[in-house]
């Protein structure tokens, strides 16, 4: 156990908190001067403010980002079943997306329209494999990982996932990116490396771009914008309706996507660690050792201010 490092990565997520509001503001300030940075170069700017801060995390504590971060091959099967699982998890986080839009509005689709006036091949390498790439280093590669030499793996993935759905600023991402963050954190574990967290997370991420474009043109099309359809124009009935059928089908494609689970763990060899981690049999188990300190602290309530207050409440984040 490394009370160090637990500590510097709770920090780790501050500073990126800190980073991301710096950016928030430069960009919030440029465009009250007419000033518009451009969708493809703010997204880039958003992830390399993500991915300098974990650089530095690795250089400052000698640490090597191959060996640390885990990235180690997997079997081309796994890979595969990877992208498999990717699919089975989809319709419970259309659930969690469809609960939280009850109280606030979808922010990728209010994104759209900056987004599709792009190059569909420039979004999916910036959103689908650029993005994953970068977070999946910091949240799961850096964070799940210093936060994990505690030994207690199941709340390393709450802490780090619960830190990745937080630093997306809004009600509406941070329920599913809570979700998806614990998902591929054990995910990462289950294979022992951070390519298969990253082939789920860009899978993900490449095809709801792809889908956005595809509304896009089908909306073109008959001659309706499906994009605010599926936003925040739907009433609340519908919402729930549609989170109603969706609940229906994710109890059938979350218990497929344990079973597959198991299953990606057994093609790596460790099937016999995942029983340990979910059975709190694993070495370190029994550690008592905190994993938030006061710099997470920090972060959290700054977040919960800026989602619930400024977000929610006032509608002006």
């Amino acid at each position: 156990m490394d009370k160090k490092l637990i500590n510097k990565a709770n920090g780790l997520f501050l500073v990126l908190l800190a980073a991301q509001l710096l950016v928030t503001g430069i960009v919030s300030l440029l465009a009250a001067r007419s000033i518009n940075i451009g969708t493809t170069a703010g997204l880039i700017i958003n992830q390399f403010f993500i991915l300098i801060p974990g650089m530095i995390y690795l250089l400052v504590n000698n640490l090597n980002p191959i060996d640390f971060c885990r990235y180690k091959r997997i079997k081309i099967s796994s890979a595969f079943m990877c992208i498999v699982f990717s699919l089975l998890i989809i319709p419970l986080i259309a659930v969690i997306n469809a609960i939280t839009m009850v109280v606030t509005s979808n922010t990728v689709i209010d994104m759209s329209g900056d987004i599709i006036s792009m190059p569909w091949y420039i979004m999916v390498f910036i959103i689908g494999l650029f993005g994953p790439f970068c977070e999946e280093f910091i949240f799961r590669g850096i964070i799940f990982n210093s936060l994990n030499t505690s030994g207690r793996v199941m709340g390393s993935a709450l802490v780090s996932g619960m830190f990745f759905g937080l630093l997306h600023l809004n009600l509406n991402q941070f329920g599913y990116a809570f979700v998806l963050g614990l998902i591929f954190a054990l995910l990462n574990e289950a294979t022992g490396s951070i390519w298969s967290s990253f082939i789920c997370h860009a899978w993900i991420n490449t095809q709801n771009t792809l889908l956005m474009y595809g509304l896009a043109y089908l909306g073109d099309i008959m001659g309706t914008d499906y994009l605010k359809a599926a936003g925040g124009e739907m009433s609340k009935q519908v919402i729930l309706m549609t989170g109603a059928i969706y609940l229906m089908i994710a109890v059938v494609t979350t218990a497929l996507a344990v079973l597959l689970y198991i299953g990606i763990a057994g093609n790596e060899g460790r099937r016999d660690h995942i029983k340990a981690v979910f059975s709190k049999k694993d070495e370190m188990a029994g550690s008592k050792s905190r994993l938030m300190t006061i710099w997470g602290w920090v972060a959290i309530a700054v977040c919960f201010f800026v989602i619930f207050v400024l977000d929610v409440i006032m509608g002006i984040a």
